[in-house]
């Protein structure tokens, strides 16, 4: 079974644990966006928390819940290679499935986050005149640096578009420039739930979208999750070089 798919599994039979609000009809109901991205954004941490801990033991969500040890915490703050990582969450041929660039593009990328944090507003807004002075001076590079230092990814404001979470990616390339802001990208996550596949959603996602504007000469990742379909994996890279650069330069993975 795909890690991706055990999780999903964890989470759903251990949601009253986990403190998961509920819905009655989670797809239709006024409950169900709320229910999604919450258990959304405990898959994805888990995935990676179980990821650095390899062989978990069978009660391993009530040991992550609470763990005596504040040693084994310091787990939780190990960055993990994309390639290692994806390759666990949903299947060992990951990589095959696409072109052979695309693993040696992300050779060297990390992902490192131990929480998440809610944004009030919208991804593009950290560069808007509109907000607060400080909020302006923030490049949307600078405010993907922050989220990695501190080792955190965001959950997406209630009516951002196109994407529910972004988790920022590190390029540890020793080709690359010093400087943590010519080394930061993004992973953006789509979340979906219902009776349908959402795959055609998958190529919305871009970075110079006006409600995203993250813009960089460094690749990135668009993954959209369906949550309640048969199981399918897709997993797509540009064979050639986009011009100009930052505009599709991704590797886009849909998985249900």
């Amino acid at each position: 079974m795909r890690a991706f798919s055990h999780i999903a599994d964890l989470v759903a039979r251990n949601a009253e644990i986990l403190q998961i609000p509920q819905a009655s009809d989670p797809v239709r109901s006024s409950q169900g966006e709320r229910f999604v991205t919450s258990y959304s954004c405990i898959s994805d941490l888990l995935a990676k928390d179980l990821f650095v801990r390899k062989d978990p033991s069978k009660g391993v969500i009530r040991d992550l819940y609470y763990n005596g040890s504040g040693d084994a915490e310091l787990m939780d703050y190990r960055k993990v290679s994309v390639i290692d990582f994806l390759e666990y969450l949903f299947d060992q041929t990951f990589w095959s499935r696409t072109v052979e660039e695309a693993k040696a593009t992300f050779q060297h990328v990390y992902i490192n986050f131990s929480h998440w944090v809610s944004k009030l507003r919208g991804i593009a807004t950290v560069n808007s005149k509109i907000i607060t002075l400080y909020s302006a001076r923030c490049s949307a590079k600078e405010w993907t640096s922050r989220r990695w230092h501190r080792t955190s990814a965001v959950q997406c404001c209630h009516l951002q578009p196109l994407v529910d979470k972004m988790i920022p990616i590190y390029f540890d390339d020793p080709a690359l420039s010093s400087g943590d802001l010519n080394r930061v990208s993004q992973m953006f996550v789509s979340d979906k739930a219902g009776k349908n596949y959402h795959e055609q959603n998958l190529k919305l996602v871009t970075r110079t979208h006006d409600s995203i504007q993250c813009l960089s000469d460094l690749p990135y990742i668009a993954l959209l999750l369906d949550l309640n379909v048969e199981p399918r994996l897709n997993v797509t890279f540009p064979q050639n070089e986009p011009h100009p650069v930052e505009t599709d330069r991704c590797l886009r993975i849909y998985a249900s």
